[in-house]
């Protein structure tokens, strides 16, 4: 999706939007609760006078925890994974490093798709083997 425009776009948006009903959002809630609590504790542990980078220490890894769990990615991933989306968004990034993150990232998720094909789970990624398997077209692999 981030290099898909106009219809195409759309297309895989409409996919991704079925994956976050009410149901799933609501289920959600409480593993979005854990985490936030999880990474405030980890604040409120700190030494008095300490220096805290929130960016580093709680407004980054809280959406890239969620976003994990929503994938379904193996906790053995998520660093792997929090690396790649950095240098996906890093304005310094050079053309032989694009690449380079290009390949993790499609190996990343490739493995991903194979995990979730060999154990389906209640995540999106599941979600979107079942969408691609369902109408074939509407997805490559």
């Amino acid at each position: 999706m981030f290099t898909a425009y106009g219809e195409d776009h759309r297309r895989l948006r409409r996919l991704i939007s079925t994956t976050f009903t009410p149901r799933r959002v609501q289920a959600m809630r409480p593993r979005v609760e854990r985490i936030t609590r999880e990474l405030l504790d980890q604040l409120a542990g700190s030494s008095p006078g300490t220096v805290s980078d929130l960016r580093e220490t709680f407004t980054y890894p809280l959406p890239m925890r969620v976003i994990s769990e929503l994938f379904g990615l193996a906790e053995s991933a998520r660093e792997d994974f929090r690396r790649l989306i950095a240098g996906i968004f890093r304005t310094t990034t050079d053309a032989e490093e694009v690449l380079a993150i290009q390949r993790d990232t499609h190996t990343l998720l490739s493995d991903l798709v194979t995990a979730k094909r060999h154990t389906p789970g209640d995540d999106m990624t599941t979600d979107l083997i079942a969408a691609r398997d369902e109408g074939g077209a509407r997805l490559t692999e």
